[in-house]
């Protein structure tokens, strides 16, 4: 179930792949330990609670990784933009990727 400083399955799958893939091995590490061990429960009646894609985990990151993600969602963002700044349906995902990342909150 979604709940504040959550994201699914999905997104924070597609995140570790693009740290991954710009060496930050480290953060995308962190965020396969989420994966592991902040699974939220899902309610009594959820009809695939053995089925991980329809998951929630808990963000527990700083400031920092926080950072370093939106920088890096922002750039591939802009990178995909068309030579005349128009939005591609890439630069689309990757906005709604900050969005779900600016929402949540650094661990103090």
């Amino acid at each position: 179930m979604k709940k504040e400083n959550s994201l699914g399955y999905f997104s924070l799958a597609t995140t570790i792949s693009e740290l991954n893939k710009i060496g930050e091995t480290n953060l995308a590490n962190k965020l396969q330990d989420i994966v592991s061990k902040n699974e939220l429960p899902k309610p009594d009646k959820h009809n695939k609670k053995d089925d991980r894609t329809t998951s929630y985990y808990y963000i527990n990151l700083n400031e920092e990784d926080l950072e370093k993600i939106v920088d890096l969602f922002l750039d591939l963002e802009v990178g995909n933009l068309t030579l005349e700044g128009e939005t591609t349906k890439a630069a689309s995902h990757y906005s709604d990727m900050v969005n779900q990342w600016s929402s949540i909150k650094p661990i103090k």
